[in-house]
């Protein structure tokens, strides 16, 4: 089931998941929930909330591709990643999960 009417903004995190929110602080993040080795130069494709914990979300890449160069790669093994980050650390991913083709769409299992 879907939750139309729940809050997603409460599912950020408030001011002890999120850390300091000074001006300092946040021109510190310019470029958060990246990562050199498993999103650069990647889009997003998919992204999902963890329902149980405040300010998780979970990220999938996928390479920067058109139709016809996926189906030129289609069959091809190529690694995909999941990043699992956290709100407290938007630096480092807290998890990747690594998967052996194009990840398009993923849910947590509550």
């Amino acid at each position: 089931t879907i939750k139309v009417f729940e809050d997603d903004l409460l599912n950020l995190g408030d001011e002890e998941t999120l850390g300091n929110t000074s001006d300092n602080a946040i021109k510190e993040y310019t470029s958060p929930f990246t990562d050199i080795n498993y999103s650069k130069n990647k889009i997003i494709s998919a992204i999902d909330w963890m329902p149980d914990a405040k300010g998780v979300v979970a990220v999938s890449c996928t390479e920067m591709a058109s139709l016809d160069e996926q189906v030129e790669k289609d069959g091809q093994v190529r690694n995909s990643h999941i990043l699992i980050w956290n709100f407290k650390d938007p630096i480092h991913p807290q998890f990747v999960l690594e998967a052996p083709a194009d990840i398009f769409a993923f849910r947590f299992n509550p």
